[in-house]
């Protein structure tokens, strides 16, 4: 993936979590996530794991009393199936960096965009903002290496599923 191609993924991934999170735009962006799934169902198929495990995740904060929501909102899945996506998208770059960079920039962006998210009203955060930046930042860590771990079995898979289907010269196809 070139520079210009990731600053363009990850700028449209910025759209789609501001339109999820301030707009709440949730049946707007699941038919734009569906019309790329269609193109590349692979990414969908990606997507939906980590959006059980993130808003399984969000769901033990908020009984926890770590966040609050009115309830549950819609747009939280939504913005989970979109981060799948996005994650997808970029598995060439996420399996190449180096493990431990990688979680700390996903740390980092991961704990700051739900910081975001208190500043827009999407969520609140009982406990205060140095415990819950804390646990989400751990969290985050650990998540990202996750991520990359499956990223890296998937392609991994991808790759001996290719070669197995290689045709020798000589042989038929």
């Amino acid at each position: 993936m070139s520079a210009r191609d990731l600053v363009l993924t990850s700028t449209a991934f910025n759209g789609f979590w501001l339109l999820a999170v301030w707009g709440q735009w949730d049946w707007p962006l699941l038919l734009g996530l569906a019309a790329v799934w269609l193109r590349w169902p692979r990414a969908g198929l990606w997507a939906l794991p980590i959006a059980l495990v993130g808003v399984g995740l969000d769901s033990l904060w908020t009984q926890a009393g770590v966040f609050r929501f009115e309830q549950l909102p819609g747009w939280l899945l939504v913005l989970w199936l979109g981060f799948g996506t996005y994650a997808w998208a970029l598995r060439r770059v996420v399996v190449a960096a180096p493990s431990h960079w990688l979680a700390l920039i996903g740390a980092c962006a991961g704990a700051m965009s739900y910081w975001a998210g208190v500043r827009l009203g999407a969520v609140s955060w009982p406990m205060g903002l140095v415990p819950t930046l804390s646990l989400l930042w751990l969290e985050w860590f650990l998540l990202t290496l996750a991520i990359q771990a499956g990223l890296r079995r998937a392609m991994q898979s991808d790759s001996r599923r290719a070669c197995a289907h290689r045709v020798r010269p000589g042989e038929e196809a």
